[in-house]
């Protein structure tokens, strides 16, 4: 109704901007409302399940300590359905899942959800082996429809299309279904309990029409604000969540013209929310796609400028990292593992490298591992640092926050430089050279 009223209201640009707003409040006020049931069912609840009160062993903040042990379940063929606000389970079409993906559980701690089922589409490597394969990143994607095979199938194609799975990264999609009476800290107890059950500490969101808002929410008012490293939204919801200013890090926009859901015209709402910010953000007008991700990914160019964008915000993240050791390195005093490199006889050496073969990975080295694989897929011209820096992108990105800034002297330039050009590079479109 809210997005029916925002593309019919009558006058200005200032006017619809008014009408939204007050539309927020009132959006506002109805969740309000809507948490009074939250206690209300969460009692119930309980007494149906546990034969007592769920508050009587639940935290106030709707998120306890059995949210940290979540873990992958042993079978994706799950006997009942798993969340009080799921309305069907994943197990029910297990034919529309993507080869080789999983069903997991995820105990969120939360009252209202309970346990809550999880996709995760891995990369073969992982399959092979899990414990030598080191991973660029992984993705959630957030959408807020119940499961069905139409729904599940759009994810499928929209991994392939995105090419996630090449690049090395798991894709996660919670079966986390709209409902006005899910709070904030239930949103972040899913979202905490999918990244421990896969084992990574950050993360990129995809969020689709309300998965759109959420993702927004949880980059900017959620604990979970830092693990979040960038965000793909398509056709979000309207009006943009007054916290879209503050978002920290990379923001794609996609939207299609003919999208039936999320109307075109509400994109000048997000865009002036997302212009007030200083962090680097694309903007992508499709003329088809609607309001699928799978379609939107067919459009000239999407699936492409999807690829590098992920590429782009993982890698900001490695390279952060990185400097920001260094920097801890070159205060302490202590040498850095790859200043040492090279030191020492041929034998020495070469046992080094049998010895390497065989030891497990430590952290510096996924590390390692990861920023060159992402960097591998970047435009030459970007590796060999002849990147220049975009018109849109002179004065509108901010580069504290990717490290770019560092003043102490570190041992790799091409780090430092790539901290500072890939913002640019986002916020003027990822271009190839030729463009």
């Amino acid at each position: 109704m809210a997005e029916r009223v925002i593309s019919t209201a009558s006058g200005g640009t200032e006017e619809i901007r008014a009408q939204a707003q007050e539309l927020h409040r009132i959006l506002e006020d109805t969740n309000t409302r809507w948490m009074q049931v939250h206690e209300m069912v969460r009692d119930m609840r309980g007494v149906l399940t546990n034969g007592e009160p769920a508050g009587g062993s639940t935290p106030a903040s709707g998120i306890s300590s059995a949210s940290v042990y979540a873990t992958p379940s042993a079978s994706r063929a799950l006997s009942r359905r798993s969340s009080a606000f799921a309305v069907g389970t994943l197990a029910e079409h297990q034919e529309a899942l993507p080869e080789g993906a999983s069903v997991f559980t995820v105990h969120t701690g939360c009252s209202l959800l309970g346990d809550l089922e999880c996709v995760l589409v891995e990369p073969p490597g992982k399959h092979v082996a899990p414990q030598a394969y080191v991973s660029t990143g992984l993705v959630v994607c957030l959408q807020g429809l119940p499961a069905s095979p139409s729904s599940l199938a759009e994810w499928h194609r929209s991994v392939n299309r995105s090419g996630w799975l090449d690049l090395g990264i798991s894709v996660a999609l919670p079966n986390l279904q709209m409902n006005a009476a899910l709070s904030l800290d239930d949103i972040e107890a899913v979202m905490r309990g999918v990244l421990q059950s896969t084992g990574f500490e950050t993360c990129m969101l995809v969020g689709k029409d309300w998965g759109g808002v959420l993702a927004v929410d949880l980059a900017t008012r959620s604990s979970l604000a830092e693990q979040v490293v960038g965000i793909i939204l398509l056709g979000p919801s309207s009006p943009a969540p007054m916290g879209s200013a503050n978002l920290a890090v990379p923001v794609f926009l996609l939207w299609a013209e003919d999208d039936d859901i999320s109307h075109f015209e509400e994109l000048e709402d997000w865009k002036h929310s997302l212009d007030e910010r200083c962090m680097p953000t694309t903007i992508w007008q499709c003329e088809k796609g609607g309001h699928r991700f799978d379609q939107v990914l067919e459009s000239d160019g999407v699936a492409e400028a999807t690829k590098k964008f992920t590429v782009s915000v993982f890698l900001m993240d490695e390279l952060e990292k990185q400097l920001e050791e260094e920097h801890e390195q070159k205060a302490s005093g202590t040498t850095p593992v790859a200043e040492k490199e090279g030191i020492g006889s041929k034998e020495e050496n070469d046992s080094d490298e049998e010895q390497a073969t065989t030891a497990p990975l430590n952290t510096a080295q996924r590390r390692s591992i990861r920023t060159e694989r992402l960097t591998a897929e970047l435009p030459t011209f970007m590796k060999e640092g002849k990147h220049e820096t975009h018109p849109r992108a002179t004065e509108e990105v901010s580069t504290t926050g990717c490290a770019a800034q560092a003043t102490a002297p570190f041992k790799t330039n091409t780090v430092r430089r790539l901290s500072g050009a890939l913002p640019h590079w986002i916020q003027g479109g990822m271009t190839n050279e030729s463009e």
